[in-house]
């Protein structure tokens, strides 16, 4: 996709590419809505993969807490294996 780019560049478009070169690129070529789009569909995955790894941690935790599966203590000297 990237070859796809270059292939059609802009003849407007800045030959250095800085934040402030790239924002005022963006904001001639499309308007206010070029610089927000693809923050809505951005903020969608953050919620909905924040939504999974709180999900997924406390799952994990549950299952590590309820398992019967021993659990080993470390001590000073030893290990012991702690049962419930």
């Amino acid at each position: 996709m990237q070859s796809m780019a270059k292939a059609t560049a802009n003849a407007n478009r800045p030959a250095k590419l800085t934040i402030l070169n790239t924002l005022g690129f963006i904001y001639k070529e499309n308007g206010i809505k070029g610089l927000y789009r693809g923050v809505t569909p951005r903020i969608g995955l953050g919620i909905w993969q924040t939504i999974c790894m709180v999900s997924f941690a406390d799952y994990v935790k549950a299952w590590y807490v309820y398992s019967p599966i021993p659990q080993v203590q470390q001590s000073n000297r030893a290990y012991r294996v702690k049962t419930r």
